[in-house]
């Protein structure tokens, strides 16, 4: 329907530019043409499945968005007519070669008013008395344009902007010039921006399709928008178990752009969070948002506390583009159900609540192996250390075995090395051995020993979990090298890996996502030439 609407939509665009050059034809012809494209055109939003709602950015990023598209309208205005058939071939080569990748890339990027100006600017060529534009069709693709830039305005996600910025070119803009092509006998032209405007549709049908999927058996779980985390703690509100927060607070994992797992230490048994004189909404929350708040500034203040590094361009750039509702948290005490403590009392999950817990936590490890994982390593004065807590360290090893800590927390691997040196637990040249992905079978065993040695003084609450985390971190172990091996075509070392496995956690474990994308280990190998590897692992089940 989406790929049918579009053709659709291109040909009454085309069909109302000549119309619009042929100045004999009927107005009455050419209006209703336009209202079909309109009509058509609200049929291929409605199939987009856009999210309407607010991007979610700060104050100040909102401002540096509006001055960029200020920047952008300046520069639009400059060449907004050298896509007329008037122009000439050359001019539209030109334009066509180097003026549209400048105004399309950073255009689909960047978030909140940015496009604001963007639309003011084409309604205004839009209209004759302007000037800006050469020739009717001409004015109606700088019209289209605009209703379909204005439709990717209060959109919640930046695939949803994505998406409308593809419409904006592909039914918006071309169309009508296509149209006018097709009157003057431009023939270079026309076979130049068909060829555009098919390959614009076929990309964004096929875009449309892309969601992100998480395992199966945590489907249920919850994902908080950045924005709103904010906004509770501005409120003065601390963290809640998932159960008592607010639905709007949550966003679609399917569709934004970012999601971070959060490893932190729980400072109270049941609330999670403790409040303190310096930390009213909660020591956990604030020392989460402080972290946060270096990745995806709120202010420019906060963006240039290191003066115009590139790191600082890099964080304004990501709060412009990313930060806000398409930045999604996985905090375990707030997207999944849990108990709560109320006036010294317990208060249970439901049993539907506990069969959504029950089914996620076995698979836990999968979240923290296969997404980006921030660490919050603070803790409260009187509480033992993040390195110290047992479950931390699951957490901690899975995400550095599986390459998770490098976008957010590689400062972590250092601190945990720092650990191991105070502590006297372990070797830290092992984990620079992980990191550089150099293990060889003694390496391995190194690792091995190292877990074993640094599991044996964490704390837990329940002793039997020592076991269960051991045996976490040696199966999340087996399926890294596991994964090498394939990249390696390593045959022998697949197969002891796959037996490893089958020890370590069971048969069905070869079917365990080792990425975001959800590959197993059957996708990496049928990627890949060896036939006797796929076929080992469809042996192991």
């Amino acid at each position: 329907c989406l790929f049918l609407s579009c053709l659709l939509s291109c040909s009454l665009g085309i069909l109302l530019g000549y119309l619009l050059e042929a100045h004999a034809a009927n107005p009455w012809l050419s209006a209703l043409t336009f209202v079909a494209d309109l009509l058509v055109s609200m049929f291929v939003f409605r199939e987009l499945r856009i999210t309407r709602g607010s991007p979610g950015l700060p104050c100040q990023m909102q401002a540096l968005s509006f001055l960029l598209g200020i920047a952008e309208s300046l520069f639009t205005m400059a060449i907004v007519g050298m896509f007329a058939p008037e122009a000439g071939e050359v001019v539209n080569v030109i334009a066509f070669t180097i003026i549209l990748p400048v105004w399309y890339f950073p255009l689909r990027s960047v978030r909140g008013l940015f496009l604001l100006p963007m639309v003011m600017t084409y309604f205004i060529a839009s209209v004759p008395a302007a000037g800006l534009s050469v020739g009717p069709s001409d004015a109606m693709s700088d019209f289209l344009t605009a209703l379909w830039l204005s439709a990717s305005i209060g959109v919640r996600y930046r695939r949803d902007q994505e998406l409308l910025m593809g419409c904006t070119l592909a039914l918006g803009m071309v169309p009508p010039m296509l149209g006018g092509y097709l009157h003057k006998e431009k023939k270079i032209l026309l076979v130049l921006w068909l060829s555009l405007n098919a390959a614009a549709v076929y990309v964004l049908v096929i875009f449309a399709r892309f969601q992100r999927n998480l395992p199966f058996a945590v489907r249920k779980c919850r994902f908080i928008r950045l924005d709103k985390l904010r906004a509770r703690q501005e409120s003065g509100l601390g963290l809640a178990r998932m159960q008592d927060l607010p639905e709007d607070l949550f966003g679609d994992v399917k569709y934004a752009s970012e999601v971070i797992i959060v490893s932190h230490r729980w400072v109270d048994k049941y609330n999670c969070d403790i409040n303190t004189p310096e930390h009213p909404t909660g020591f956990r929350l604030q020392s989460l948002l402080a972290r946060l708040d270096a990745i995806y500034p709120r202010s420019l203040s906060q963006a240039l506390r290191h003066g115009l590094s590139r790191e600082s361009l890099l964080s304004m750039w990501r709060s412009v583009t990313t930060g806000g509702a398409d930045v999604l948290i996985f905090l375990d005490f707030a997207c999944l159900p849990q108990e709560v403590m109320r006036d010294g009392k317990v208060i249970p999950r439901t049993l539907e609540e506990q069969e959504i817990f029950q089914e996620a936590l076995p698979a836990m490890s999968n979240l923290y192996g296969t997404h980006p994982v921030l660490t919050c390593l603070d803790v409260p004065q009187d509480t033992h250390p993040y390195f110290a807590s047992g479950w931390c360290y699951a957490e901690f090893c899975t995400s550095m075995v599986s390459k998770s800590l490098s976008r957010y927390s590689q400062s972590a691997i250092k601190d945990y090395k720092d650990w191991l040196r105070e502590t006297r637990n372990g070797d830290p040249k092992v984990v620079e051995d992980l990191e550089r992905n150099v293990l060889t079978k003694d390496g391995v065993q190194a690792v091995v020993d190292l877990f074993s040695r640094d599991l044996a003084n964490k704390h837990f609450s329940n002793e039997a979990d020592r076991r269960v985390v051991d045996t976490i971190l040696r199966a999340y172990l087996t399926k890294r090298l596991l994964s090498d091996a394939i990249q390696m075509q390593d045959r022998r070392a697949v197969r002891e890996h796959l037996e490893q496995l089958a020890i370590f956690a069971s048969a069905e474990a070869v079917n365990d996502p080792l990425n975001d994308n959800l590959d197993t280990a059957l996708h990496l190998a049928v990627r890949l030439p060896s036939i006797e590897i796929v076929q080992d692992i469809l042996d192991a089940g």
